[in-house]
């Protein structure tokens, strides 16, 4: 058994450059201020990670159609749900002093307006240079990748 869904077609559908790229991170068509172009990447990654296939299907003027094939999971016991709902642990922000880290400003705007809703007072830096740092930092939130060899995240 598997999973098949098609959603669609909604929009004004995409040209034939635009089709080339949608699963693409940080693609958009929308106004950057709305959109960080991640969702559709994310969503892909998600799917290939289960062995799965998203596709779009799209013409200008006829709109864009998305599929996603999933195949069966297979559960091991270990794996099978508990019998009594488990929550995870939630630990509370409000209040918190947060660094992100984050070269890409849509991702680093968004992840502060996301900790700011949450009552965190955030501290932004485009790589590990950059950072000016106040006494206390209680989390950090890092994109490794930006953060140069200059900066030593063992100071923090």
């Amino acid at each position: 058994m598997e999973l098949q869904s098609r959603r669609g077609p909604d929009g004004l559908g995409m040209d034939s450059a635009t089709r080339q790229r949608p699963f693409e991170p940080f693609f958009t068509t929308k106004d950057p201020l709305l959109s960080t172009g991640l969702g559709l990447a994310t969503a892909s990654g998600v799917i290939k990670q289960s062995q799965g296939y998203i596709w779009a299907e799209s013409a200008l003027g006829q709109g864009t159609s998305l599929q996603i094939y999933l195949p069966q999971a297979e559960l091991a016991e270990q794996d099978a749900l508990p019998s009594t709902p488990h929550r995870p642990a939630y630990v509370a922000l409000t209040g918190r002093n947060v660094l992100v880290v984050e070269d890409e400003p849509l991702v680093r705007r968004a992840a502060r307006r996301i900790l700011e809703r949450e009552g965190c007072q955030v501290l932004e830096a485009s790589d590990g240079v950059a950072v000016a740092l106040p006494s206390t930092i209680d989390r950090l939130a890092a994109n490794l990748n930006c953060v140069r060899k200059q900066a030593h995240l063992s100071t923090w």
